[in-house]
């Protein structure tokens, strides 16, 4: 029935938390069964109350919830996964595929964020941007401990309810360690050749995360979805989340829902 759901991306920096976080939510039924989609962000703003009664109702109220990927219970398996596909074999580097120039402005750029380049040379371009990504929240004070899913998958496992996952962790890593290569180069130096200066660059990144999560937490779906558009991949990569999809169901249920972003 619903196919596609709005992708919502994430936002960090120096961040002043808005008055009353309103995140969209949507409610989707037919005569036995609800499905509510929550569109989500992997990293947040610890301080930030994103939980609303229409968000804990629906929470509340589901004997099912589902997730792009249970990162709680399935770390093990997704760090195997990531360490599997996420380095290079043998003797190949990363600056094996890059230019000098774009060499030197990776580096400026990861140590701008206090990462080693040398600790980013084993590994594919996927990756790289993962760990920019996760250094980007760092500086910013955004925390991955305060992201909707780790927030409400142990609620959802300590009150007994039915947790499934729209991919498996496969699925979750290949979904982009598998794109081309070139195309994995392309999206990782987006960011650090977007403006000569490379402190610049790294401030322009942090400010556009900054509007993403304001407009997430606003549930400006508009400013979402216009924002999302221009967003670079780095961000992209990290922070974009399939809909939480919490399901109430009942027996007679014959249909599963396929959310996918």
């Amino acid at each position: 029935m619903c196919r596609r759901f709005l992708q919502l991306f994430a936002a960090l920096a120096v961040w002043i938390a808005p008055a009353s976080a309103q995140p969209a939510l949507w409610s989707i039924s037919d005569e036995d069964t609800v499905v509510h989609l929550f569109g989500t962000v992997h990293t947040l703003p610890s301080d930030l109350d994103w939980r609303t009664d229409s968000i804990d109702a629906a929470f509340d109220a589901a004997d099912t919830f589902c997730v792009e990927t249970d990162i709680v219970g399935r770390f093990g398996d997704v760090l195997r996964i990531t360490l599997r596909e996420g380095l290079f074999a043998g003797d190949e580097r990363l600056s094996h595929h890059l230019t000098r120039d774009q060499q030197a402005r990776l580096a400026a750029f990861a140590a701008e964020l206090d990462v080693l380049y040398h600790g980013l040379d084993v590994q594919k371009p996927w990756n790289v941007m993962m760990t920019l990504s996760q250094a980007l929240a760092k500086r910013s004070g955004f925390d991955s401990e305060a992201g909707v899913e780790m927030r409400l998958l142990p609620e959802a496992t300590a009150s007994g309810k039915a947790i499934c996952e729209m991919e498996s962790p496969s699925e979750h890593v290949t979904s982009i360690s598998r794109l081309p290569l070139d195309v994995q180069i392309a999206a990782l130096i987006h960011d650090a050749e977007a403006h000569d200066e490379v402190g610049v660059a790294v401030n322009a990144a942090v400010d556009e995360l900054r509007t993403l999560v304001d407009n997430w937490a606003a549930g400006d779906v508009a400013a979402l979805d216009a924002t999302g558009r221009t967003a670079s991949a780095t961000r992209i990569s990290m922070m974009l989340s399939s809909p939480i999809a919490i399901r109430t169901g009942y027996p007679g249920l014959k249909r599963y829902w396929t959310i996918r972003a």
